[in-house]
């Protein structure tokens, strides 16, 4: 079980690092599904997955999402988003400084669940964060022509916050703030990257656009006293 105390710094810096919290044979399965699709699929990134693999789907339903959804949007939790995610060693591009709510604003914000299940080394195309950033809230984003690429604009080359890569252990995940920049670079390694990320949104949450609840939302988690209704 997750103690509260992992999540602490969460509400001032706008992510966690948790200890291990998968053992390497949960990640190994995760990963072998994660394989599979790929190879099916081609492509950088793969978006509902878990919809499509009872394995996968099984995994995002884990205790562990349940603890930390619990910590910090509450109980009553949708499955938002899931994607898998893949760099070739010695390539793939720059995601550069964005928000995940820079794909979806929502009120209030979800988070963004980002897990390695090849290597979690920032050279690796890995994560880095602007810790504290979320407090600017919702950021204009900018889409790249060339690749759909979602970036925070003028606000992407001048980060106002001291940024941070995160290496990480297989077990380990980074939960994201909705509205917490974050970037990755280009796999400069000889070890392709791949890594499975999972989103979650509160029950009641809204998109800010049209104020109609978000769309593609599974319910996952249910407080007990509303699975008794």
């Amino acid at each position: 079980m997750l103690s509260a105390s992992v999540f602490a710094t969460f509400a001032e810096d706008g992510y966690v690092v948790t200890p291990v919290v998968f053992s390497r044979s949960e990640i190994l399965v995760v990963r072998k599904e994660c394989e599979r699709i790929r190879a099916r699929t081609g492509g950088w990134i793969v978006l509902g997955a878990a919809r499509e693999n009872a394995r996968l789907f099984e995994f995002v339903k884990h205790d562990v999402f349940q603890r930390i959804c619990t910590m910090t949007i509450g109980s009553d939790a949708d499955l938002f988003f899931e994607g898998i995610l893949h760099k070739p060693s010695r390539g793939g591009r720059e995601l550069r400084w964005h928000q995940d709510s820079g794909y979806g604003r929502t009120d209030p914000s979800f988070i963004s669940c980002w897990l390695p299940l090849s290597t979690g080394s920032a050279a690796a195309g890995g994560l880095w964060v602007a810790p504290g950033s979320h407090v600017l809230g919702p950021i204009k984003h900018t889409r790249s022509p060339a690749t759909s690429e979602q970036y925070a604009g003028p606000v992407s080359e001048t980060i106002p916050a001291p940024s941070r890569p995160l290496d990480l252990a297989l077990g380990q995940v980074v939960v994201l703030h909705s509205e917490l920049l974050h970037r990755t670079g280009p796999n400069e390694t000889d070890i392709d990257r791949l890594s499975f990320q999972c989103g979650f949104a509160g029950a009641s949450t809204r998109f800010l656009d049209d104020g109609l609840p978000a769309d593609h939302r599974v319910p996952i988690f249910r407080s007990p006293t509303e699975s008794a209704v």
